[in-house]
């Protein structure tokens, strides 16, 4: 009877030590910074959501601002060639 009291107080603290140890974990995860994307996806996703022109246009500026040689030139084609849409579509040609 001894033993198995004993041993069940082992597998106990064993199940406390890897719930603590999960616990840590998951709180360190949450309070680091995860590897998210630049500011300049996030300003191209924001911009592909906007709904106002002018909206556009400081998003897509914002972006092509933000822009790094991480995101690929394609990308920032890409951003320059909506950001020429919007104002298209505002009517201001001075850019």
């Amino acid at each position: 009877m001894y033993f198995k009291r004993a041993a069940d107080r082992t597998g106990l603290v064993s199940r406390r030590a890897r719930l603590v140890l999960v616990a840590i974990v998951l709180c360190a995860a949450a309070a680091s910074p995860l590897a998210a994307d630049d500011d300049f996806f996030s300003y191209s996703r924001m911009a592909a959501g906007a709904r106002d022109t002018d909206t556009k246009i400081g998003y897509w500026t914002a972006a092509i601002e933000s822009w790094t040689a991480e995101a690929g030139e394609f990308a920032l084609s890409r951003a320059h060639f909506n950001r020429g849409t919007a104002l298209a579509r505002s009517g201001s040609t001075e850019r």
